[in-house]
């Protein structure tokens, strides 16, 4: 029988802890975990912007693209920047819809999108 157990979040934190103090100073949050999103790459967004133009080109009409948890909207708007460029025949065709339920990135998510008057962010 265990007398004292140390509760999970407790065991998770220092943990993290520590981990985060090896990395840096800890005053940036990018700083502290070495890297960004995925999102932040432009390789990772190119990446499925080109598997994108190769779908699309077997699809006729338009092309609905829903991203969930868009954050601040840095994917979107980098993929369809990707889009503009490489592939406008596809990029007018795209409808992109981004959801975020937080309200503050939201509304980033917005004002960065707001130059690609296909997108919506809900």
């Amino acid at each position: 029988m265990i007398k004292h157990a140390t509760p999970f979040h407790e065991l998770q934190e220092k943990y993290n802890s520590q981990y985060y103090k090896s990395r840096g100073d800890g005053s940036n949050s990018r700083e502290r975990i070495g890297f960004g999103t995925p999102s932040q790459d432009p390789a990772y967004v190119e990446a499925h912007a080109k598997e994108f133009i190769n779908y699309a080109s077997r699809k006729a009409g338009e092309l609905a693209v829903h991203e969930f948890g868009a954050a601040d909207g840095v994917f979107a708007v980098k993929f369809l920047d990707y889009l503009e460029k490489h592939a406008p025949e596809v990029y007018k065709r795209v409808q992109y819809t981004a959801w975020e339920p937080y309200e503050g990135l939201a509304h980033t998510a917005v004002t960065s999108l707001a130059k690609h008057s296909k997108a919506n962010t809900l």
